[in-house]
């Protein structure tokens, strides 16, 4: 598991890594998560890996725009580990 520390940094670890998944914060340091998502689908190496929204920012209509932005799955704190799962089997296809 790698981590990064900002929406920036983000973006170039993940090309590098390569994971089976992203798991992004909607409001992060030097880039948002809405910004960095549709970085990645630009991108031609990790275009196409799912990519949860984990975030504390839960106001109405933010999971819409989440999911119109290019998020796979989004999961709102606080949230139990059981929803934290079962997200991430759906978006792994397990």
């Amino acid at each position: 598991m790698e981590e990064a520390h900002n929406g920036k940094e983000a973006l170039h670890v993940l090309p590098v890594v390569k994971p089976d998944l992203a798991i992004v914060d909607l409001q992060m340091p030097e880039m948002d998560g809405i910004t960095l998502v549709r970085h990645i689908r630009e991108h031609p190496e990790i275009g196409k890996m799912p990519v949860l929204a984990l975030t504390a920012y839960a106001v109405s209509g933010v999971k819409e725009l989440t999911l119109q932005s290019g998020f796979d799955g989004y999961l709102a704190k606080p949230f139990q580990i059981g929803a934290l799962t079962q997200e991430l089997k759906l978006l792994l296809g397990e």
